[in-house]
């Protein structure tokens, strides 16, 4: 009987659609990685890991950085999120940053998934797939440390857009899964939306990346998940 082939989601692979992210490469924005990940390991200083795309880069290099120094920083966080990326190119670039073994976080933050249902169009079980591929990457790679698993976070302005169902029906599957021990399922969703469910422009400036004030949000939703 025939393997089944995996979905792209689930395998590594590096970003050839779209490869540039603020002007840079994506290939030499992880090789840039590569090195920050060697200096924290050298330095011995990493509680805090986040791993994701635009939303978790943008804590850094967007509307989120007040947040980041104020509460994340002081912690030895290191911030390995590329804009763009799906499951399978977070996957691709912790198989190839050889110094992600080598670190010791208490905590890894991992939100990614809205790319595949945005960018290339993957159905809500290839996106959960992907997801679960790269929670096992990460326990495999760094077993000590509790995995905080976000729920993709809402976008598009109403409910009934077709890219905040497919969302929802992502969110649904990975909250089914029975994570193993150590992996914590967040789903925060609902701090960045109105009575009604829709989204603000000064919380999503593009009803998808974080204003300064969705990151206060996102900040101080965190804060007590990390401090257990």
């Amino acid at each position: 009987m025939p393997v089944p082939t995996l979905p792209e989601s689930c395998q590594a692979a590096p970003r050839e659609r779209d490869p540039n992210y603020q002007g840079v490469h994506w290939i030499d924005t992880h090789k840039a990685l590569v090195e920050k990940t060697a200096t924290a390991v050298e330095s011995d200083n990493c509680e805090l890991l986040f791993c994701g795309d635009s939303i978790t880069a943008q804590w850094i290099h967007g509307q989120g950085p007040e947040s980041w120094n104020t509460h994340f920083a002081p912690r030895g966080a290191l911030n390995i999120g590329i804009g763009g990326d799906e499951t399978q190119h977070l996957l691709w670039r912790l198989q190839n940053n050889p110094y992600i073994k080598q670190l010791k976080p208490k905590h890894i933050i991992l939100l990614i998934g809205t790319n595949n249902l945005g960018n290339a169009q993957h159905s809500p079980e290839d996106t959960a797939r992907g997801i679960q591929t790269v929670i096992n990457n990460l326990q495999q790679a760094l077993p000590k440390a509790i995995l905080h698993l976000l729920a993709i976070f809402p976008r598009s302005q109403q409910s009934d857009e077709p890219l905040r169902q497919a969302v929802c029906a992502t969110n649904a599957l990975l909250e089914k899964q029975d994570w193993p021990s150590g992996v914590i399922h967040h789903d925060i969703g609902n701090i960045f939306l109105e009575a009604d469910a829709r989204i603000c422009e000064d919380v999503m400036y593009d009803y998808l990346h974080l204003t300064e004030r969705g990151y206060q949000r996102y900040a101080e939703a965190l804060i007590p998940f990390l401090n257990e």
